[in-house]
């Protein structure tokens, strides 16, 4: 999926892709739960266990478990989707783009669970896989964005690959890097801030005419 136009969309294996502009993102509006950073290739996941097991940011304030309940659903066009924000850092002025190489979903029922990547798909029920099928990627470009913390891409996992006997708690690893290589700042995962059951921001505009699929979308939190 080519998300290196402003308003591009896509579909990989059910869950869909947007570059968006999130615009203002910060302390009360999004809560972060990953960051990552290496050069090259970088990966890792969210979990409360020291120390991490990849290029995690090791501080409890940017890696760390995340519940279940915390993760806006919101209705695109009839269908329920969790809904997760990814905000990268490149150099915008030379070599802006970053792939998006692997991302797998995993719930589980403590927060601070580790292991390898290996580890976590034989001892932890996966949800979704980027991969699953044959091998995916996804371009991302941080030029499109005024800078960190404005938020770059907005994935939706299908709400009904979620299932609470899996466990509160949910897992989120991905990896940058393996195409288009990683070499400047941290890339962060977060969800947007729910209060009184409606999302704190309200969902970022989507540029014309580049939205193929959400601009036809009614988006709803439910």
């Amino acid at each position: 999926v080519d998300l290196s136009t402003a308003g591009a969309s896509g579909t990989i294996n059910g869950a869909i892709f947007q570059q968006i502009n999130a615009q203002s993102t910060g302390t009360g509006v999004i809560d972060a739960f990953l960051r990552i950073q290496n050069n090259g290739i970088e990966e890792g996941y969210n979990t409360d266990y020291r120390p991490t097991s990849y290029n995690e940011n090791p501080s409890i304030q940017f890696t760390r478990s995340l519940l279940l309940t915390s993760i806006p659903t919101v209705n695109l066009n009839g269908t329920l989707y969790r809904e997760f924000l990814l905000d990268i850092n490149e150099a915008k002025n030379t070599k802006s783009t970053l792939s998006l190489d692997a991302i797998q979903i995993f719930q589980a029922n403590a927060g601070n669970l580790h292991g390898t990547l290996a580890q976590l798909q034989t001892s932890w029920t996966q949800i979704y896989d980027l991969d699953a099928g044959g091998d995916n990627w996804i371009k991302l470009d941080y030029s499109l964005n005024p800078g960190s913390g404005g938020g770059d891409m907005l994935a939706y996992i299908p709400d009904a690959l979620f299932k609470a006997e899996y466990g509160p708690y949910v897992y989120l690893y991905s990896l940058f890097g393996k195409n288009i290589a990683a070499d400047s700042g941290f890339e962060e995962w977060s969800v947007r801030v729910v209060k009184d059951d409606t999302i704190v921001t309200p969902p970022p505009a989507v540029p014309a005419p580049g939205a193929m699929i959400l601009a036809a979308m009614g988006m709803t939190l439910v």
